[in-house]
């Protein structure tokens, strides 16, 4: 199981989902606000994109709150005032953590009797998308990024975000006039958005490394099979709002393993109710996509197709994603160095393999904590995969015991291990299949083809990928 400070809830986490809803408004020159939480039932649909060119528009119902706090933040779209617009920010979670949904303005509040229950309804829209507007000529020299700077800079209750890659300058004086957040998208080739009140660049091969990497499986609450349409997947799992766009995810599916890999998140949508009086649903669904098909984004601007690395953003620095090393390893590796040395109890291979088999036996946490880097991390996922494949092939359904994955420095030596052991990298494995003998085991390795070199022991076999 996943403990609570992993990167990802797990299903057991995932009960007691809370939320709150400050609303603001303006009285005159007095500006008012108001929380609203549960028991107070409420809904929710609030969708995002990254390539949404106009202002995201959710919907947030609340049931039978306040007749006062209803008269104050009703809204009639034609009546908008645009100096003193009524604002809201709602979070939601599990437990005592409460992560930003949304935020935004109101466009229109009203409320009706639905059966015994008084609804309010309140259509929300991003903040300055619609009506900020920019008039500048940007001098013969100025660089896009420096454009970019400027252009951000004009939203008065937008944060300026992530910028990833944005080379080149204007050769000439040219004149931008318009909408802002057209002008932003017309700059950098349609990958400027905005999520939670930030306004973001990512070009195509781009993720946010601030947001860290998600792991999605039935274990987290990973809902049904994944869906594909063209390049694009949807995933439908349980209401999980610290999602976000332009970040880095990882699927493992039980029934389309073809799926399974690292994507970046386009799209989400959170479908939600939190009630203590009825029973209503709590989906998230995402929309990603999967790095490595994703051509130079830079194109509109350069005129070049080829195909590029996976990069992260972080503080607008952009440094190579390896897409070699995956989410599960990263949070594992961070989690050892975060618990000094102590080893998440989470399975590489469902009721199969875990982290513990691979990283636990007889290294000390001081030891792990100093001795495990990032890639033996990465190594040591790859030989658990390889020797899972291995006895499914051959062996299947037959239990695997590890007898020694990774090993640290000191631990080599207690072990009597060589100097150069393939051990204190996490590329090798030693392990016994119940019902197997060491002999069948060792021959069977060697004439599978898929080990570098197979050692055969009294009743364990070795096996390793030195490459």
């Amino acid at each position: 199981m996943l403990p609570n400070n992993f990167v990802s809830a797990s299903i057991r986490d995932k009960f007691q989902c809370h939320y709150r809803l400050t609303v603001g408004w303006y009285e005159g020159d007095k500006f008012n606000t108001a929380i609203i939480t549960d028991p107070t039932s409420i809904y929710f649909n609030v969708s995002k994109s990254l390539y949404q060119r106009d202002s995201a528009v959710s919907v947030i119902k609340l049931y039978n709150i306040d007749p006062s706090i209803r008269e104050c933040i009703y809204q009639d779209r034609l009546l908008m005032d645009r100096e003193k617009a009524k604002v809201f920010t709602l979070e939601a979670g599990y437990g005592e953590t409460l992560t930003l949904v949304t935020t935004g303005r109101i466009q229109q509040c009203y409320s009706e009797l639905q059966g015994v229950d008084m609804v309010t309804t309140i259509e929300v829209m991003d903040p300055d998308i619609l009506n900020q507007f920019t008039s500048v000529t940007f001098e013969a020299g100025t660089t896009f990024k420096e454009a970019y700077q400027f252009l951000a800079s004009q939203f008065p209750n937008l944060l300026s975000g992530e910028c990833g890659q944005l080379e080149g300058e204007f050769r000439s004086p040219t004149i931008f006039e318009g909408n802002t957040y057209w002008l932003m998208n017309q700059l950098t080739g349609g990958h400027t958005f905005v999520d939670n009140g930030k306004v973001n660049t990512l070009n195509d091969n781009e993720v946010l490394k601030e947001s860290g990497a998600y792991y999605i499986t039935s274990e987290t609450g990973l809902l049904g099979t994944p869906r594909r349409y063209d390049t694009i997947l949807e995933v439908s799992m349980l209401f999980e709002p610290k999602l976000k766009l332009g970040q880095l995810i990882e699927i493992k599916s039980d029934t389309q393993s073809r799926f399974n890999g690292q994507y970046r998140v386009n799209g989400i949508t959170h479908d939600c109710t939190i009630s203590s009086a009825e029973c209503g649903t709590r989906t998230t669904t995402i929309q990603i996509i999967y790095l490595n098909w994703l051509e130079d984004s830079n194109n509109a601007i350069t005129g070049s197709t080829q195909k590029v690395g996976a990069a992260e953003v972080k503080n607008n620095k952009v440094q190579p994603l390896s897409s070699r090393i995956s989410a599960t390893a990263r949070a594992v590796y961070e989690f050892v160095q975060k618990n000094n040395g102590k080893i998440p109890n989470v399975w590489i291979i469902p009721q199969v393999i875990s982290w513990q088999d691979l990283l636990k036996h007889n290294n000390q946490d001081n030891e792990i904590k100093s001795d495990l880097t990032l890639s033996k991390t990465a190594n040591c996922e790859a030989i658990a995969h390889k020797v899972y494949d291995f006895v499914n092939k051959y062996f299947r359904g037959k239990k695997i015991t590890i007898n020694s994955g990774f090993r640290t420095i000191a631990n080599n030596k207690r072990e009597g291990g060589v100097a150069n052991s393939q051990h204190l990298y996490g590329r090798a494995v030693d392990f016994k299949v119940s019902g197997v003998t060491a002999k069948t085991l060792a021959k069977t390795a060697k004439n599978s083809g898929m080990f570098s070199w197979v050692g055969e022991y009294s009743t364990w076999v070795h096996v390793d990928v030195r490459n």
